[in-house]
């Protein structure tokens, strides 16, 4: 759950709405089509008890945490989300 914490707050608060749409969705698409139903359907296939399924589906968030650590330090999240006066004066 600790990795829940950091990862939902630093790429759905920071890189989200920083303007980096792309980034989140791509990074939940591929850890959830590549790592944890793979894992979880594998565990389940192989007998594993519960709290290794559990796990299964729950450890994208600890490898989340790491991509996050790296999309935020480069700070390259930070996109410009305001108008140009410019373009809203009438012409």
């Amino acid at each position: 759950m600790i990795g829940t914490c950091y990862q939902a707050a630093g790429l759905f608060g920071l890189v989200k709405s920083g303007g980096d749409i792309g980034f989140v969705f791509k990074n939940d698409t591929i850890f959830v089509f590549l790592v944890v139903l793979p894992s979880a359907i594998i565990a389940s296939i192989l007998g594993a008890p519960a709290w290794v399924v559990f796990a299964c589906l729950k450890c994208d968030q600890i490898l989340k945490c790491f991509v996050a650590v790296v999309k935020i330090n480069r700070f390259d999240w930070m996109k410009n989300l305001t108008r140009d006066k410019r373009l809203d004066q009438p012409v």
